[in-house]
């Protein structure tokens, strides 16, 4: 094993989950707190979408651990061609954000678009190949129950207008930054 593959097969298991969680989800509370003098995170997909598909990378690198040699094709060129895929993501769903409101968003907004997305696109894109030539069924039934998951949380958030965090907040009541009382 080369690369990312060779790096989860040796990394501990519950350091992996636990860095994902934080780098993914538990971050954007502190920055919004810090930033926006709120610590906040009401997109759904965000949360528990987010977790879903940390539970299928969770799951692709069980996978990998078990493996003494994987595909020729997951070689270091696939491995970075799904770096730069990801990193065109981030740039994409930033991009896209800026064109429809004229506006970057709030710092964690961007951290989310252009850091998070990516890691969530390269670490899935990483361990769905393992997933798909080595999973037991019952690995993949949970990857793609997981999977559902965050496809359905994503849709209520764009159902619901929550992807937007600043603007739904303000819809309720809430503007941000919020003046605390000393």
């Amino acid at each position: 094993m080369t690369g990312i593959y060779a790096f989860l097969h040796w990394f501990p298991m519950w350091a992996m989950a636990l860095i994902l969680y934080f780098l993914c989800i538990g971050i954007l509370f502190i920055m919004r707190d810090y930033f926006e003098k709120l610590p906040y995170n009401i997109s759904v997909a965000s949360q528990q979408g987010d977790l879903a598909l940390i539970g299928c990378i969770l799951i692709g690198v069980e996978i990998i651990k078990k493996q003494e040699a994987l595909a020729p094709w997951m070689g270091e060129v696939f491995q970075i061609m799904l770096i730069i895929l990801s990193i065109v993501v981030g740039i994409a769903y930033q991009s896209i954000v800026f064109a429809s409101s004229k506006s970057w968003g709030t710092i964690a907004d961007a951290y989310h678009n252009m850091v998070i997305a990516p890691v969530l696109v390269f670490s899935f894109g990483i361990t769905l190949p393992a997933i798909s030539l080595y999973g037991t069924l019952i690995e993949k039934m949970f990857v793609y129950a997981f999977f559902l998951i965050w496809i359905i949380t994503l849709s209520f958030d764009l159902k619901t207008g929550r992807l937007q965090q600043s603007k739904w907040l303000a819809k309720h009541g809430i503007l941000v930054p919020i003046k605390r009382v000393k």
